[in-house]
């Protein structure tokens, strides 16, 4: 088999030459092409994480911190027979005390502000056995990405502070250990 013999004087190559003094692109381009794509990448990354998060948000029921109604005394009438249902479901609340107006100090949860707990500056230690700290200042409590007015995630072992506006509607936590107003 022999070897493709270069055109003619004065013939076309059949395919594109780069111009003379040129060799495509230099090592500067290449890195910079690859770096842009790293970025755009962790970009879709952080925000598919974002996403992720509001929808599993979503599902879980808002956590309102409940006043315990007065006990009623005692009546000679006999206990109700007992069945074997299972037991109600529990749902996270603060611990009843006696105060006047919202909370300044709440763990984690979806909390009304000025009627669960206050507005003001907070500060949480993020446990070190926690997954992560994920707290959100919410403008409602649809679950929707809208609603989101600013959010954050904290690592374990680190300390994380939030303002939380008299105008924001809610606050959510996860994993952040107790808040306590400045």
């Amino acid at each position: 088999m022999t070897a493709p013999r270069p055109p003619g004087p004065g013939a076309q190559p059949s395919y594109p030459l780069p111009p003379p003094g040129k060799k495509g692109l230099g090592t500067g381009a290449i890195v910079a092409i690859v770096i842009g794509g790293v970025i755009v990448l962790l970009c879709v990354i952080v925000m598919a994480g974002s996403i992720l998060t509001a929808v599993l948000d979503a599902d879980e029921p808002t956590t309102r911190v409940s006043e315990v109604a007065p006990l009623q005394p005692a009546t000679s009438q006999p206990a109700a027979p007992t069945t074997n249902a299972p037991p109600a479901p529990q749902t996270a609340t603060a611990t009843p005390t006696t105060r006047a107006g919202p909370a300044t100090s709440f763990g984690d949860g979806t909390w009304i502000v000025g009627e669960d707990i206050a507005a003001g500056q907070y500060r949480a230690a993020v446990p070190q056995d926690s997954f992560g700290c994920y707290w959100a200042r919410l403008k409602d409590t649809s679950g929707s990405f809208d609603a989101i007015i600013a959010n954050h995630n904290a690592e374990p072992g680190t300390q994380t502070v939030v303002t939380i506006a008299p105008t924001d509607k809610a606050f959510q936590s996860r994993g952040c250990g107790s808040w306590r107003r400045d």
